[in-house]
C-alpha cells in the first residue's frame, strides 16, 4: 500500500473540517463543497472516504408526540382526591408465567385504591377497573 500523498491528506483534512463544522451533510453536501473549493472529487470517493475516516450523520432524534393533557410540572396534592397515580408493574410466577398489576394510589394519602393483577392487561383506556 502506497503512503497517501499531500494532497490526499490535505482533502482528509478538509473533509474533517467541513463534517465538524456541519455535523449534518452528508457525503453528497460535502463533495458539492469541496468541488466548489476547487479540488478534483466525486461523490463516490467522498464517501468511500468518509467511511474509512469513520464519520458519519447522527440519526436523527425521533419526537414522540406527546399523549393526553399535562399541567406541566409535578403537581404537589393539596387534598384527598387531589392528584393520582397509576402504574404497571411486571413480573414472573415461579412457573414462567406473566404477571402484570395494575396501582392506582392517592398521592395525598398514599392509599392504594386500585391493585389489580392480570395476566394479560390492555392498555386500553376504556377497559372497566
Amino acid at each position: 500500500m502506497r503512503p497517501p500523498t499531500v494532497e490526499r491528506t490535505r482533502l482528509v483534512q478538509r473533509l474533517h473540517e467541513l463534517s465538524r463544522k456541519h455535523p449534518r451533510d452528508g457525503f453528497r453536501r460535502i463533495a458539492v463543497t469541496l468541488r466548489q473549493e476547487g479540488y478534483q472529487v466525486g461523490r463516490k470517493q467522498v464517501q468511500s472516504l468518509r467511511r474509512a475516516e469513520g464519520l458519519r450523520v447522527p440519526p436523527p432524534r425521533r419526537y414522540g408526540p406527546r399523549r393526553g393533557r399535562s399541567t406541566g410540572l409535578p403537581t404537589q396534592a393539596n387534598h384527598r382526591g387531589h392528584v393520582w397515580t397509576w402504574d404497571f408493574i411486571a413480573d414472573t410466577t415461579v412457573h414462567g408465567g406473566a404477571l402484570r398489576l395494575l396501582t392506582v394510589l392517592d398521592e395525598y394519602t398514599k392509599e392504594v385504591h386500585v391493585l389489580r393483577p392480570e395476566r394479560q392487561m390492555s392498555t386500553c383506556p376504556t377497559a372497566p377497573l
